[in-house]
């Protein structure tokens, strides 16, 4: 009469078998019934070869043999959490240690530059908690691991199409029709081969910067290139500062993007290298080395890359190049950051931090 019941009724007879010596009446029995843990009357299925139906969050540490992911799917929700209504409510800091309450909505971005960029906060962390569920379900398979990609998720496109190279779609049914199991039995199953990702990296920057208009995306692209370019620059000292320049320009066309002229970037170059205040990060003397896009790691194993650090045998000193001040507000708190780093590397070293602020030329020390 309870089909649905059948494993907890089994486990009551397994119950009954068990302590039939200690109870061996039914009253002594409904005495054990109303004393005894919850935990006696689970139903354990731990060693039993059966199919574990887990949520993406419920998996989490776990680890199975075969692994079947019905619906693969990247769609980052709706920013923020919402009202009754449906709007999107985001809390923030204000400078006056207060917080705010701004509503988050694609319409108003278009009006106001706080809100964009509010905007693109939180759509970038909703897409992060996405990935991390991603990595979190593609990482429980032992063996095997079976995937579906459905193309929309409503009215949604699935972002996870992106991240997974050459994948056989199935043709869509005709109008009026639907695909039936012998359809699905003659798709052709194709095995993808590995080691072959889709491109990843350049996929994730392009959806991070999407919601950039066009002219903040260009200031974006032009301080990656002069980044890029001053990567490149070595010792001036012995190279020479026009031969140093060229030679980075020459390393790639695309570093001349982001709308300067090359004789723009060469000029910009040349009085950056040239300031007095950081002059000795370009111009090295013989005892000095230095590293660009130098990578270093804290003790709780969080890496760091400063644009450029000069070491000699008592002193360590970082520099780093941000595009303009507006554009980086942050630029000290980011260069005390890494002298603590480098303190914990170098305690006996003179440390010291400058910020160049590439479009004003100018420079300012930290630390």
């Amino acid at each position: 009469y309870f089909p649905d019941a059948q494993g907890f009724f089994m486990r009551l007879l397994e119950l009954i078998k068990e302590h039939e010596a200690d109870q061996p009446d039914a009253l002594s029995f409904l005495a054990y019934v109303e004393q005894a843990p919850a935990t006696d009357f689970f139903v354990d299925v731990t060693g039993v070869e059966a199919i574990t139906v887990l949520s993406i969050h419920k998996a989490k540490g776990l680890e199975f043999p075969v692994v079947i992911m019905p619906f693969f799917e990247i769609i980052p929700s709706e920013i923020g959490p919402r009202s009754r209504r449906g709007a999107s409510y985001l809390l923030y800091e204000q400078e006056s240690e207060s917080l705010g309450l701004v509503r988050l909505d694609r319409k108003y971005t278009r009006f106001s530059q706080k809100l964009n960029e509010f905007f693109r906060l939180e759509y970038q962390r909703c897409l992060l908690d996405e990935l991390n569920a991603a990595y979190v379900a593609l990482t429980r398979a032992a063996r095997e691991l079976y995937i579906f990609v459905p193309g929309d998720s409503g009215n949604k496109h699935n972002a996870a199409l992106q991240f997974v190279a050459n994948l056989p779609v199935s043709p869509p049914p005709a109008a009026g029709q639907r695909h039936t199991s012998t359809d699905h039995a003659a798709a052709a199953c194709r095995v993808l081969p590995l080691l072959q990702p889709a491109p990843w990296i350049a996929i994730l920057r392009e959806e991070l910067v999407v919601l950039e208009n066009g002219q903040a995306r260009q200031r974006r692209v032009r301080g990656e290139a002069l980044h890029a370019l001053f990567a490149r620059i070595g010792d001036v000292q012995r190279e020479g500062v026009d031969a140093a320049i060229d030679a980075a320009l020459a390393a790639g066309p695309e570093l001349a993007a982001g709308g300067l002229a090359r004789e723009e970037i060469r000029s910009l170059m040349r009085a950056v290298i040239s300031l007095p205040a950081v002059r000795r990060f370009f111009y090295l003397e013989p005892h000095m080395r230095v590293h660009t896009e130098k990578t270093f790691i804290d003790r709780s194993g969080r890496a760091y890359r400063c644009d450029r650090l000069l070491l000699g045998p008592h002193s360590a000193s970082v520099l780093d190049y941000k595009l303009s001040r507006a554009a980086a507000a942050a630029g000290g708190v980011q260069i005390n950051t890494y002298l603590h780093v480098l303190r914990e590397i170098f305690p006996e070293r003179k440390l010291d931090g400058w910020v160049i602020y590439l479009e004003e030329l100018q420079v300012e020390h930290v630390g």
